[in-house]
């Protein structure tokens, strides 16, 4: 969690900027790894670098902060000098080319190097990189496919059934929105026509209603991904029934996988109908942070194509807790000196759970994971949809102290997510008509809006208040009903279920630096005779929030999930579940087993 603890969205990309994406000597190392190939089986070292590079160049868009232009620029331009005369960017040694997770890595050259495209200033550079990457990517193109060195592009890998080598999809989609070349539209045809799976199509299994977690192969991160180049397939298509495709993969993630923290694969980076499995302590990975911040981007790249904000409060929960909570500030000697952690564990462990998830060695000693890499893109997206302008109107989608300039500027002021209330102070050059839109987020189940003073009662449209602005000068307050809530999940590893507790898009634990940890569960709960659970808010210092809950005649301080585990050892050891029915015969025997294995 980040040190300073409001304004967590500028926060948050300013961590990622002084400790990662502004780092010349991290890019350099990074390219290092093309420059002098050495990977073999099992090696990835070549994806940091186009991982890197699309968070970072999500957070230049977010920032517009020349010195972080200035480093892209320079290890773009450091990128293309590695590229070999055949065309490719790749770190594994051409007797293992094309397996494993070679074109997984190729992939993120060319995804770094699409979204760099997107922002770079010079025309001239933008030519070099664009015939970069049709070199790049023509080099699959002549050797993958029907009657071809390799026929199936799954082949090319043994990991996942090869859903690592197909979630290339997407580069092929946006070299093609970039050059309009039917042939890397036509690859990318091909690419879905295999299914994405050795002998399996995970797209004609959502169309026949089978879950992600039933696949044949159930890696959430890859699988992710490969929706994720079939959702901008659709898009560039026009074709409906993949977005509906798509919007199904969504429905069923959402539905059947997403913890009350907002991460996702709860069994070793699988999907495994985390709903139910996220309740039982497991000292095994769960939670990664690369599947959360994929489906983080999956999810925003899909509010894109329907403005569906129902989309955003998965990404907003995930945010506030599973992706803060693995941002390591002050304690890099607890995740081997890198300033992410890898997983995030629920229920009665510590963070750092394992020794450094995805770790790749470079020449220098140094190492990086994958999970590392891929975190700056989640608070790139984050910001990328916090406001939105489009010509008269504005989107308010996420909450943050700002200053958004449109047509004059509109000065918002709030504490979200402690609290509801979100205030905009709006100042025009002219009294032109003016639409605000603002999202009114799942959990709330009321609402005031106040406008100049007056209490109004706005049109509310597909999960957005609609407001119209005719003055120079206009106040608009919202007030969100954040209470904090005793929620229950009914299907866990404890006869009866299991309580939580949130407030707004928070999720709460118990941290032993405040609370018993002993058993792993300390407030035994029986039905609700004895009257509704009280809270009370304490003081804090070193969380986002602090909350005494009483209830059954038993109290319990919880802290945000986010700052739970903050030492990264078991001084603050910490669960997010109570049991509802602790005293069943079974639960006894379960909460005993637990004690011996977690305490």
């Amino acid at each position: 969690m980040l040190q300073r603890r409001e304004n967590l969205i500028r926060n948050a990309l300013r961590f990622f900027i002084d400790c990662q994406v502004g780092d010349d000597v991290l890019w350099a190392r990074l390219v290092n790894a093309f420059r002098y190939p050495i990977d073999r089986s099992g090696h990835y070292r070549g994806e940091y670098w186009g991982k890197i590079m699309r968070g970072a160049c999500l957070i230049y868009r977010a920032t517009e902060d020349e010195k972080l232009y200035a480093t892209l620029e320079k290890t773009v331009i450091d990128l293309l000098s590695t590229q070999r005369e055949s065309g490719k960017f790749s770190a594994y040694r051409d007797e293992c080319e094309l397996t494993s997770w070679d074109i997984w890595c190729r992939k993120y050259v060319a995804v770094g190097l699409e979204y760099f495209y997107d922002i770079c200033r010079s025309d001239a550079l933008k030519k070099q990189i664009l015939d970069a990457l049709e070199r790049h990517l023509s080099y699959l193109v002549d050797r993958i496919g029907a009657g071809k060195q390799y026929e199936n592009i799954c082949a090319c890998s043994s990991n996942w059934g090869g859903l690592n080598s197909a979630s290339v999809l997407k580069a092929f989609v946006l070299l093609y929105e970039k050059t309009q070349n039917k042939k890397y539209l036509d690859f990318a045809e091909y690419i879905i026509s295999t299914g994405c799976i050795v002998d399996y199509n995970i797209f004609e299994s959502i169309k026949k209603g089978i879950h992600p977690s039933s696949f044949r192969y159930t890696k959430a991160y890859e699988m992710t991904s490969c929706f994720e180049g079939y959702l901008e397939y659709g898009k560039v298509t026009g074709n409906k029934e993949i977005l509906d495709v798509c919007e199904q993969f969504a429905s069923y993630v959402i539905a059947d996988e997403i913890t009350v923290a907002g991460g996702a694969g709860c069994e070793t980076e699988n999907y495994n109908f985390g709903v139910v499995n996220q309740t039982t302590p497991r000292k095994k990975p769960m939670q990664e942070t690369c599947v959360t911040v994929s489906v983080m981007l999956y999810l925003s790249e899909l509010y894109k194509v329907t403005d569906n904000p129902r989309y955003l409060d998965v990404v907003e929960k995930a945010f506030y807790n599973a992706y803060l909570g693995v941002l390591n500030p002050s304690h890099r000697n607890k995740t081997h000196g890198l300033p992410v952690d890898w997983y995030s564990p629920l229920a009665g462990w510590k963070r750092s759970i394992l020794p450094i998830g995805g770790m790749q060695r470079f020449a220098d000693g140094s190492i990086y994971s994958c999970c590392t890499a891929i975190s700056p893109t989640g608070v790139g997206v984050f910001a990328e949809n916090a406001v939105i302008k489009n010509g008269n109107t504005l989107t308010v989608n996420y909450f943050e102290n700002q200053t958004v300039s449109w047509e004059g500027f509109i000065r918002e002021t709030t504490d979200y997510p402690t609290d509801g209330r979100v205030l905009f102070e709006c100042e025009f050059i002219s009294n032109e008509k003016r639409t605000l839109r603002i999202r009114i987020p799942a959990w709330c189940g009321k609402y005031t809006v106040t406008q100049n003073g007056t209490v109004v009662a706005p049109a509310e449209i597909g999960g957005y208040v609609i407001l119209s602005l005719t003055e120079k000068t206009e106040r608009i307050e919202i007030f969100l009903d954040a209470d904090y809530v005793l929620a229950r999940i009914p299907l866990s590893r404890y006869d009866g279920g299991v309580l939580y507790v949130t407030k707004g898009p928070l999720t709460y634990a118990l941290d032993r630096r405040y609370t018993d940890l002993h058993p792993v569960f300390p407030t035994a709960l029986r039905a609700e005779r004895n009257g509704l659970p009280t809270f009370r808010r304490l003081a804090c210092g070193d969380c986002l929030d602090k909350v005494e809950l009483s209830y059954q005649g038993k109290k319990s301080i919880l802290i945000d999930y986010a700052s739970a585990g903050g030492t990264y050892d078991f001084s603050s050891k910490y669960s997010v579940f109570l049991p509802y029915a602790k005293n069943l015969p079974r639960n006894r025997i379960k909460c005993f087993l637990d004690r011996r294995i977690f305490s």
